[in-house]
């Protein structure tokens, strides 16, 4: 692996073809017109910061706080904001927390898991009432679980990291269009593995969610108090399946759409339904003053280099696991 990526996303997957089910208008901008902010907020990249390291983390022979720092120039390269060391060094804090703790359960054999790949990309090609919908996946990591000193199988990891634990973060995910895919197109991929005559993916239990916490747990400040929060969400039901493909033919087609829409009528693409969209829990949507006024796309975004691709996966990915 050569560095850290970039929260995840791939060309044809999730990040691709969700937005436009919430807001046509931001996945022009995102996904068509490729503009990204100049600066980041501060959560989201501490959570990017957290993010490379873990992923440094699961790889053999890796120097995780090397991602973090490259990620950081990642971020930062658009050269309108400086360095920012303290939140690198807080990132590398946690994520060495995290380390030393994963290092003591997998000791006392309670709650670990046994990295077979990281950084796993996996690309399939679904077909939907005709419509042929190529679609690829980033897995943060594969890995054999561990519960409670018994082996729960092989799952598909998810790196998540949140502010505070409080009662059961997995609700947010169990209708999130991410998740479901990584489950989805991991069993696709096996199908067209085998129907090619190659050697198909190991069969997955399901989706892991492993979050990692910004802050300590409450009332606990010692690093032997910290303990991973995993939560499983178990396979799909064939009904929430066939809807899922449903949505991403009508995203496949919604995105065919807007990209034969040139620039200059942009105004033209229909906006979000409701202002919950435009102003979440972490404040403004990053292209609500362009999408109110039309204006600064040239001096507060930069164009991110985009690659079109279909199915970038190589059989030597798909035989990683």
């Amino acid at each position: 692996m050569s560095g850290p990526t970039l929260d995840g996303r791939t060309a044809c997957g999730w990040h691709y073809f969700g937005p436009v089910l919430y807001c046509q208008r931001f996945a022009y901008f995102a996904n068509v017109m490729h503009l990204v902010p100049l600066g980041t907020p501060p959560a989201r990249r501490t959570g990017l910061l957290i993010h490379a390291g873990r992923e440094g983390l699961a790889t053999k022979g890796a120097d995780y706080t090397a991602y973090v720092r490259q990620m950081g120039r990642h971020i930062d390269s658009d050269g309108r904001v400086s360095r920012y060391p303290a939140d690198e060094q807080k990132a590398i804090q946690i994520v060495a927390r995290h380390a030393r703790r994963e290092v003591e359960l997998a000791r006392g054999r309670r709650d670990y898991v046994r990295v077979l790949a990281a950084e796993n990309e996996v690309g399939c090609t679904f077909t939907v009432e005709g419509v042929r919908i190529p679609y690829t996946v980033r897995y943060d990591r594969i890995g054999r679980w561990f519960s409670r000193g018994h082996d729960a199988g092989i799952w598909a990891i998810e790196n998540k990291s949140i502010y505070d634990i409080r009662g059961n973060p997995t609700t947010q995910f169990l209708l999130d269009g991410q998740i479901t895919g990584q489950y989805v197109a991991w069993q696709q991929a096996r199908r067209e593995a085998r129907a090619a005559g190659r050697r198909p993916l190991k069969a997955i239990k399901g989706v892991l969610l492993d979050f990692i916490s910004k802050a300590p747990p409450r009332g606990k400040t010692s690093i032997t108090s910290y303990t991973p929060l995993r939560h499983p969400l178990p396979p799909p039901s064939e009904w929430k399946i066939q809807g899922w493909l449903y949505s991403l033919r009508y995203a496949r087609e919604t995105m065919d759409r807007l990209k034969k829409i040139p620039e200059s009528r942009v105004h033209t693409v229909p906006q979000a339904a409701s202002q919950t969209i435009c102003v979440g829990k972490y404040g403004r949507c990053r292209y609500f003053d362009l999408c109110h006024n039309g204006l600064g796309w040239k001096t507060e975004f930069r164009r991110e280099k985009y690659v079109d691709r279909a199915t970038p996966q190589s059989a030597g990915q798909r035989e990683a696991v």
